[in-house]
């Protein structure tokens, strides 16, 4: 069975909007070996140019490996800035969605059967809604297992065992379906990126 065809006319309105990508990427990159070339330090003054990659930027794309390269050039003279920006990159687009998972699983076989006052099963009712609220992947692994040692008679130790566990389990299995309905409502990608 083949899947749905994309009309000619669609590809043909999009046309002018993957040139624009493909235009700025190059101006991108021009700027950036300019910058490195000249060693140019002033970040907002860069972050001007390059920030326009967020605009359709994907993960393990040639947009993700250029600003890899700019955060790299930055690493040559403002190491922890370097390293700060890699880190929200990677929370902004997805990359520790599946360590998120790994503990919605751990949580959510730890709490299995437990119920809130409300009579409500207790993962759904509390610890989804906790981790939903974490503005990064950190905080909404510890929205789920931060019941954990307390209501499940196990020690943190054994936590996060279980979560090493999850998370080999997830990440050495690419390409197996591992996303859950329950991860619709966590907002894996809080987005906060430079604005122009």
């Amino acid at each position: 069975m083949e899947g749905p065809k994309i009309s000619t006319e669609l590809i043909e309105a999009f046309r002018p909007i993957i040139e624009m990508n493909n235009a700025q990427f190059r101006q991108v990159k021009t700027m950036l070996a300019g910058f490195i070339a000249t060693q140019e330090r002033d970040l907002d003054y860069m972050d001007g140019y390059m920030d326009t990659l967020f605009n359709f930027m994907d993960p393990l794309s040639d947009t993700d490996t250029l600003m890899r390269q700019y955060y790299n050039y930055i690493a040559t003279f403002d190491p922890k800035e370097a390293k700060a920006r890699i880190e929200r990159l990677e929370d902004d687009i997805g990359y520790m969605t599946k360590i998120v998972y790994a503990a919605g699983l751990v949580a959510h076989k730890l709490h299995s059967g437990q119920m809130d006052k409300g009579g409500n099963d207790y993962f759904e009712s509390h610890l989804l809604k906790v981790a939903s609220r974490g503005f990064d992947w950190k905080e909404k692994v510890v929205g789920f297992l931060h019941d954990a040692s307390e209501d499940c008679n196990v020690t943190v130790e054994d936590v996060l065992r279980m979560l090493d566990a999850e998370i080999s389990k997830v990440v050495d299995n690419p390409e197996e379906n591992w996303w859950e309905e329950w991860m619709e409502d966590i907002d894996v990608y809080p987005c906060v990126v430079h604005t122009l």
